[in-house]
């Protein structure tokens, strides 16, 4: 049935996406009520179809936590949260700007493909969203973040942790 996953960091407009290609015939429809197109740019926010991965450690149990949010008649467009208490996280690379050994935070940063790999196993399709920081929407995409940071527990300078990490791929 090719159900798609919409794989991006948060604040790259995935849930957009996920928006546009649900109103595709076969695709279940996703909720969408805003004001005004910056405001749907800004604001933007499904919480439906999300499959968490916590305890997911084979394909068998990627399909028993997929069948929560599926429904048989129709292709889902859902996301990846690795935590349901994390809403920031929407990839299941851990997709970012990074290269593998990059020290964030004191740590280095590796990527991890193991539930990748499991969601490959199925017959899902899957579509990355990265935005580029040398792109135009660079300040929209931080925009976001600082109206985030009110409701949401993250960092206080999202503009600077964003900055010192893009620098570090260039």
């Amino acid at each position: 049935m090719n159900h798609v996953l919409v794989d991006y960091t948060a604040g790259t407009f995935g849930d957009w996406l996920r928006y546009f290609i649900a109103e595709h015939n076969g695709f279940q429809k996703l909720p969408f009520e805003t004001e005004t197109l910056y405001e749907k740019f800004l604001k933007l926010k499904i919480d439906n179809n999300k499959v968490c991965l916590n305890n997911v450690k084979t394909t068998n149990d990627f399909i028993k936590e997929f069948e929560k949010i599926s429904n048989s008649d129709l292709r889902q467009c859902y996301k990846y949260v690795s935590d349901l208490n994390v809403p920031a996280s929407h990839s299941c690379v851990g997709a970012n700007w990074l290269e593998d050994g990059s020290i964030i935070d004191g740590k280095p940063f590796k990527w991890d493909y193991t539930n990748y790999n499991l969601i490959r196993e199925t017959d899902h399709k899957i579509v990355f969203v990265i935005l580029s920081p040398f792109s135009k929407y660079k300040d929209l995409y931080i925009k976001r973040h600082e109206l985030w940071k009110e409701n949401l527990k993250f960092k206080d300078n999202w503009k600077e942790y964003h900055e010192t990490i893009w620098k570090k791929i260039t």
